[in-house]
């Protein structure tokens, strides 16, 4: 299959009259490296559970959008409810097809251009963010729909990324020349390019299903009562992550009175349950940060430029360390003629006798040479010096006087104990076991 490039896509729409939003429409976005090679490894591995393979693809949109379609095809689905989540649909399609997905996947050509790809990686991480925030709210108020609002999560700031991988450079001038909250708006109207309506249709065209998208979609309504509470729980992680990411958490925060318009009001939280869930939802903004801070959100580029040029995510088997395989090769070298059964070395009758004498008439002159040399250098530089170190007398020092003849009793108690307890658990549990009955505690 010859993967199609997104930006030659978006300007044959152009040539042909469509408008510019269209085209963005049939970008395949690539996905993250890190989260794919992983994911590669993870499937591979019979022994590894379900959920950790799950926990690894639900970090990048891109993926879980082939694994929803997947799962809920035809040949999959025959009439059965629609999957909504990514372990679900794992569990569906298996580790064979999951593994064939991941390697269509990986077929999807990079982007290489720094600047464009750093701005990806940024609207990818502000997806992964808010699935994670989405999962914190809505164990809050309705634990049973979490993984749902993950997933829900996830897509709500895709229509950013479709944004980036389509206008590309004419994108990054408008970060440049705008201020964050005023992009959306510069995209709309210089480019007709309404970010939320073009998510929906992607997610529309990619078979998500609809028990997901109503969440990401402002103007559509759930059919079904006991999902609604999906929609405020995932725009109100959208509303913390936006604040968090433009320095304006102190407007949200527990205390001050909350924007009647905001979704974070329209939950309902009590306040002793929003404080939890917003320091919670803090914690893990903060750690997120300084991850891709260390990571600069484009660490992989490096392996992407020197990847192959067939395709930038090829996966690759690990290979052993040279230097190690070098020294393990001089050894089997030097070992050759070494009293060790069968020429590989591996044969049932394999014994190496650790006996010097033997071993050293075996060996040829100049190794047994080198080996002499060897074993001189582990020698001691006296073998005549059988004397033991000479130990110093520790000074026990006498135990202060306390004031009270009761002090001096607990005093010499506690220090009789340690001559006698033989572990240091004993001496915990007869150490407390004191203070409790002997001393002023209760507890």
């Amino acid at each position: 299959m010859v993967p199609v490039d997104a930006g030659a896509v978006g300007d044959q729409d152009k040539a042909e009259g469509s408008s510019s939003a269209r085209g963005a429409l049939n970008i395949l976005l690539p996905p993250d490296l890190t989260v794919w090679r992983e994911a590669r490894r993870m499937v591979s591995d019979r022994n590894l559970r379900v959920e950790d393979l799950a926990t690894c693809c639900a970090q990048d949109p891109a993926i879980v959008i082939e694994l929803l379609r997947g799962a809920n095809a035809m040949y999959f689905s025959a009439g059965r409810p629609p999957i909504t989540v990514t372990h679900t649909a794992i569990v569906r399609l298996g580790s064979d097809v999951v593994a064939e997905i991941l390697d269509k996947v990986a077929e999807r050509p990079g982007i290489k251009d720094r600047d464009v790809l750093r701005q990806l990686e940024i609207q990818r991480s502000r997806c992964r963010r808010t699935s994670i925030v989405s999962k914190i709210f809505a164990e809050a108020l309705v634990k049973a729909l979490g993984d749902d609002c993950q997933t829900a999560g996830l897509f709500l700031r895709l229509g950013d990324m479709l944004a980036v991988a389509h206008l590309r450079k004419k994108y990054l001038d408008i970060v440049e020349q705008c201020k964050p909250s005023q992009i959306q708006y510069r995209l709309s109207t210089d480019h007709r390019f309404d970010t939320e309506k073009i998510n929906v249709s992607y997610l529309q065209r990619s078979g998500v299903p609809e028990l997901v998208l109503f969440a990401v979609d402002r103007d559509s309504i759930s059919r079904t009562a006991d999902r609604a509470i999906m929609k405020p729980i995932v725009m109100a992680a959208g509303e913390l992550v936006d604040a968090f990411d433009h320095d304006k958490m102190d407007k949200i925060e527990p205390g001050r009175k909350i924007p009647p318009k905001s979704a974070i009001r329209m939950l309902g939280l009590s306040d002793e349950m929003y404080l939890r869930v917003f320091e919670r939802c803090s914690d893990y903004l903060r750690a997120s940060q300084q991850i891709d801070a260390q990571k600069k959100l484009v660490g992989s580029l490096e392996e992407l430029e020197q990847a192959d040029a067939q395709s930038a995510y090829e996966y690759v088997e690990p290979q052993p360390d040279q230097a190690l395989d070098s020294e393990i090769q001089n050894i089997l070298e030097s070992t050759e003629d070494s009293d060790l059964g069968d020429s590989d070395g591996w044969g049932e009758e394999s014994v190496v006798d650790d006996r010097p004498a033997r071993n050293q008439e075996n060996l040829s002159p100049d190794k047994a040479s080198l080996s002499q040399e060897v074993i001189e250098d582990f020698k001691l530089a006296d073998d005549k010096k059988t004397i033991a170190r000479v130990e110093e007398k520790i000074e026990i020092t006498p135990p202060p006087q306390m004031r009270t003849s009761g002090a001096n009793k607990m005093l010499t108690s506690v220090i009789t104990m340690f001559d006698e307890c033989d572990s240091s658990e004993d001496l915990l549990a007869q150490l407390l076991q004191r203070l409790i009955n002997e001393g002023p505690f209760e507890k």
